[in-house]
């Protein structure tokens, strides 16, 4: 996952950019979210 990215370059230089990552062996787990419960009334049949 990238965590941040650099970019330069002018008319004199070339276009450059840099990337910082997190490392291969880290896994990235995100935080579960909870679940949205949606309630709808009851149908009445009668």
């Amino acid at each position: 996952m990238v965590l941040s990215m650099e970019h330069s370059g002018s008319r004199d230089s070339a276009y450059s950019h840099t990337f910082t990552a997190i490392p291969a062996q880290l896994a990235y787990r995100p935080k579960r979210t909870t679940r949205v419960r949606i309630s709808t009334v009851p149908c009445r049949h009668g």
